[in-house]
């Protein structure tokens, strides 16, 4: 009999630097002021069909910009295409402004982000929640809000020293053992994308 099929690792990706993307998003900005929508999409499709398993970020601009104009069965066929490759839990179309729990009701991975954050070492740990891996690697998916948590803490540690985000290890834990259960866990999305100039510095 055949032997069984090796699956090998999945390799290391790494995303797009959110630098890299920021001309991206404000071609596509202008585009959008000016109503030129379908040039906005083109500009975000292409940057998708170059970086297909590296750029979330464009694809949550695409889906949100798709939504806007009720284009559903583009929205639909992205959100699948998304959700091969990146470890986020989009809604459908109907409940796409519900974009579920954020970063903070996650706590483990929070817990553990907090440890590794004053390191190189946290590149690679947010880089492990956000691409979907299969088998032993798999972590379960995040709602899109809190994926949005996990592109914005990465945006700060890819454009900022390990030395200037804080004190370094071993770091007292800050965070609860248990995410707060009063608090609402549904948020709207929204209406776009931080660029790298909104994103604090301080740790």
């Amino acid at each position: 009999s055949a032997a069984p099929a090796v699956v090998a690792p999945r390799p290391t990706m790494h995303l797009v630097n959110p630098e890299e993307l920021f001309d991206i998003q404000q071609q596509a900005d202008f585009f959008i002021s000016v109503g030129e929508h379908q040039q906005a999409i083109e500009v975000l499709k292409k940057h998708i069909a170059e970086y297909r398993e590296t750029s979330p970020l464009a694809y949550i601009e695409l889906l949100r910009l798709y939504h806007t104009l009720s284009r559903v069965d583009d929205f639909s066929q992205l959100r699948s295409q998304f959700m091969q490759f990146f470890n986020a839990q989009v809604p459908d179309f109907s409940g796409f402004h519900r974009t579920g729990r954020m970063l903070y009701h996650y706590t483990d991975a929070l817990a553990e982000i907090e440890a590794e954050w004053t390191t190189p070492a946290v590149l690679q740990l947010l880089e492990k929640f956000l691409f979907r891996r299969s088998g032993i690697q798999a972590v379960e998916p995040f709602d899109l809000a809190a994926y949005d948590d996990l592109l914005l803490l990465l945006s700060i540690a890819q454009t900022t020293p390990a030395s200037a985000r804080g004190a370094p290890p071993p770091r007292r834990r800050t965070t609860p053992s248990a995410a707060p259960m009063a608090e609402s866990q549904v948020n709207e999305a929204p209406s776009a994308v931080l660029s790298p100039s909104d994103l604090p510095l301080d740790s």
